[in-house]
């Protein structure tokens, strides 16, 4: 049997792994609109102002959810979250 300690150590190396990846897959996902931009505007016939739409409209979401998210890391206190301070 593992101990508690070994058991949480895991658990932070796998929390950091997928933490990891769903970064790496984000900014992948970022970095290939600009990166496929030329293309966008050649066969699509989209102008750099509607790929730079594009790429504000891609980031909106996470604005929209960090605004809550910063509110719920600063008073952890009435919904049970855990802050590392």
């Amino acid at each position: 049997m593992i101990p508690p300690k070994g058991r949480m150590m895991r658990s932070r190396w796998a929390i950091l792994a997928v933490l990891f990846l769903a970064r790496f897959g984000m900014a992948f996902q970022f970095e290939s609109i600009g990166a496929l931009a030329p293309v966008l505007g050649g066969i699509q016939g989209f102008s750099l102002s509607e790929i730079g739409l594009l790429v504000g409209l891609y980031l909106g979401p996470g604005i929209i959810v960090a605004i809550p998210g910063g509110a719920v890391a600063k008073c952890p206190c009435h919904l049970g979250v855990t802050s590392f301070r």
